[in-house]
């Protein structure tokens, strides 16, 4: 029998993929990581958090430790975890890996002591999370072979390993086991589309029958606890979607001004250094989907850097990008009822999609922020283009922007002024250049 007293939970990770530590996220008012310290002290004699934030624990029944080397990734907070546990063998866990399973922690309690890791193979891969590590291995952890995430399985393959087969422990649910947040939205449990009963007419048949139709999601934003707007959408890539309005709305200039952002329900609270003051700054409603405020004193400063000519493009990958686009949405395809986007820079390819192009675009623009994207692609969108989608472009400094469709004449003004590629009805084999078309190599 292992008799495992102690688990560590990593809490000191960069999380990339959020505009925010995801050691503050919550659920139903409480911090995850806090009601997880609770559960985990009905089972454990010793509970540790590897963080950069010990302060965030003071009032709980845990150890806190810091990584003595920065980022050298998981394997440092295991380091540490090991070197001051209290038992032989350490239980290690994540911060966004919010469940615990009883059955599966009294099984691997209960194996023999034979070895100094174990872990498990879940799907064919193997998991070293949920998985229990002896204080020998701290042999291995002296050189930089150990110092990011993957050096994990390599820790598993230099040690004395057991590998359990989830899948002859049919108790075991692996999905919920190893179940991560990698995003705001992984908290929502929201359907994109609803199933409605219709009469369909064909001809002079009427038929009974139903059909998918795009759920709409409200979703309300305070800025700094003043209510700034509420966005119908999907209830997808919603971090994206809020970091993304900021910055194409010109409220913030870089991710750097948001210190933390709290989703509860359908409402998102965004913490700010932002000094935006709505009703201080001069509005101009524009057509689209909806209404939007602009910002114009800004534009002068960005039109000479919108004009650098060092971001080209080519007719090929534009029509590439348009099929790409058709292909990509199966809820348009169950619907017929959303928009999208697809953004295109290097190999690195985005694709988006919600009821408003707008919030496409604003998903798109956010994803480019949150994970520290060039803006030196080319962004292709569903729906027509309006002044408002090429002002998002100017503030976010995006330079080529595409459509099937058609751009309104005050799109086309604005991108000829502050150097936007504008190209239109981007088809088969043609499209429609409108403005600056030196950024459009040709063959």
């Amino acid at each position: 029998m292992l008799n495992i007293k102690s688990v560590a939970i990593l809490a000191g990770g960069e999380s990339k993929r959020m505009p925010f530590n995801k050691e503050f996220l919550k659920e139903d008012d409480q911090f995850l990581i806090h009601k997880k310290i609770k559960e985990l002290n009905k089972y454990f004699e010793e509970v540790i958090v590897v963080t950069n934030n010990p302060k965030f624990y003071k009032n709980l029944n845990c150890l806190t430790l810091t990584d003595q080397h920065k980022f050298k990734g998981p394997t440092e907070g295991l380091r540490v975890a090991l070197e001051n546990c209290q038992s032989d063998y350490l239980y290690l866990l994540a911060a966004d890996m919010p469940n615990f399973s009883v059955e599966y922690f009294k099984y691997i309690n209960n194996l023999s002591e034979k070895y100094q890791i174990y872990a498990s193979i879940n799907n064919g891969y193997i998991e070293p999370f949920h998985g229990v590590y002896h204080k020998d291995c701290l042999k291995y952890f002296h050189s930089d072979y150990l110092d990011r995430i993957t050096s994990l399985y390599r820790l598993i393959n230099l040690g004395k390993s057991y590998l359990i087969d989830l899948d002859l422990l049919p108790k075991i649910k692996n999905a919920d086991l190893f179940y991560n947040i990698n995003q705001i939205t992984d908290l929502i449990d929201v359907k994109n589309y609803q199933k409605v009963e219709i009469t369909k007419l064909v001809g002079e048949v009427e038929v009974k029958t139903s059909d998918l139709v795009v759920e709409k999601y409200p979703l309300t934003i305070y800025l700094n606890d003043q209510k700034l707007l509420t966005i119908l959408t999907i209830p997808t890539d919603l971090a994206d979607l809020v970091v993304g309005y900021l910055k194409s709305m010109g409220i913030i200039n870089n991710i750097d001004e948001i210190k933390n952002i709290e989703f509860k329900d359908n409402l998102v609270y965004v913490k700010s250094d932002s000094n935006f003051v709505g009703a201080s700054k001069e509005k101009i409603l524009f057509s689209g989907c909806g209404t939007g405020t602009e910002f114009h004193e800004k534009l002068d400063q960005l039109s000479i850097e919108m004009l650098d000519d060092s971001v080209i493009t080519t007719k090929e990958i534009i029509l590439k990008l348009t099929k790409k686009l058709i292909d990509e949405s199966d809820l348009f395809k169950a619907t017929g009822g959303v928009h999208g986007a697809v953004y295109q820079v290097g190999d690195i390819e985005i694709f988006k999609e919600d009821i408003g192009r707008h919030n496409a675009v604003d998903k798109i623009i956010g994803n480019i922020l949150n994970n520290n994207f060039s803006v030196d692609g080319v962004l292709l969108i569903s729906g027509r283009i309006s002044s408002e989608m090429i002002l998002k472009c100017i503030f976010t400094k995006i330079k080529i922007i595409v459509s099937k469709s058609a751009p309104t004449s005050l799109a086309i003004k604005l991108a000829e002024k502050y150097g936007v590629t504008l190209i239109g009805f981007a088809r088969k084999n043609k499209m429609n250049i409108y403005a600056n078309q030196f950024r459009i190599k040709r063959s």
